[in-house]
């Protein structure tokens, strides 16, 4: 932590590690035995690390007016250090050890089969069968950093903030968890560039709702690397403008008459 110019520029700076073992989680349960899951312990060890870093300064300070700014961003890393028999566990599928625990595994999607019209996805071990161990394409939908910038002003007894927040990420589109194309459900215009015999060429599958080729095909569209987005932003989160009523209108009571707004806008690339 620093100060310097008489407090005018405070940056400060932190790392961080963190070693948590005997992670305490629901184990997936069969249907029949009434619960979907049982709570237990596992001997996975998790490590989380990160940098943080804020920055405040006094840009501009007199009797009538004075500018400030407040900036913050943070990296946090995490990985699975070790999980013994991960392979033999029900979370082989799920985890990787080395990698994040936001990991995803995931089948990598070709495109659409132009004779077909069904989803293709890459055979990894080309044993003609499309299971877990094609699911090699890793995608970490964790948060890669965030942070926020604000600026206040401050004149007589008028202020005026606001605060930018932002994310930067991978994460789930639109498309995931919706029921395949071609059911009474409302769907984004997107899928409208569906196969047909007249338009093989298409992004998606074809429509259906009892073809099994197309709806096992859909089962793994929804584990593929085709769910994945960029879900990075920048929102303008908060503005406030305020005036405190001068002394001689409330004697001994300071009031204050504000305007305050949040979620104004954000941009972003994400579809959906």
């Amino acid at each position: 932590e620093l100060e310097l110019f008489n407090g005018r520029v405070a940056p400060t700076f932190a790392w961080y590690r963190n070693l948590s073992s005997n992670q305490l989680v629901g184990i997936p349960m069969p249907g029949t035995t009434g619960f979907n899951s049982l709570t237990g312990n596992l001997n996975a060890v998790v490590e989380n690390t990160g940098w943080e870093f804020t920055l405040r300064t006094q840009n501009i300070r007199t009797s009538d007016f004075s500018w400030s700014t407040s900036f913050n961003v943070s990296f946090p890393r995490n990985e699975l250090v070790s999980f013994p028999n991960l392979e033999q566990s029900v979370y082989a599928s799920q985890y990787v050890v080395g990698k994040s625990i936001n990991t995803k595994k995931l089948y990598h999607l070709e495109g659409v089969d132009q004779e077909t019209g069904v989803y293709k996805f890459t055979d990894v071990n080309q044993d003609g069968v499309l299971n877990d161990e094609d699911r090699t394409t890793l995608v970490d939908v964790g948060v890669k950093s965030f942070g926020g910038l604000q600026n206040t002003f401050n004149y007589k007894n008028w202020s005026f903030d606001f605060l930018f927040q932002f994310v930067v990420q991978k994460g789930y589109n639109a498309l995931y968890g919706l029921p395949i194309n071609g059911i009474m459900y409302n769907q984004p215009e997107a899928l409208t560039d569906s196969w047909t015999p007249e338009n093989t060429d298409a992004k998606y599958q074809r429509a259906t709702t009892s073809n099994m080729d197309a709806l096992q095909a859909y089962q793994r569209f929804q584990l593929s690397n085709a769910m994945i987005s960029d879900a990075s932003y920048i929102r303008l989160k908060n503005v406030n403008i305020k005036y405190r009523l001068p002394s001689n209108v409330f004697k001994n009571v300071n009031a204050d008459v504000y305007l305050q707004a949040q979620n104004l806008f954000t941009i972003t690339n994400y579809f959906g």
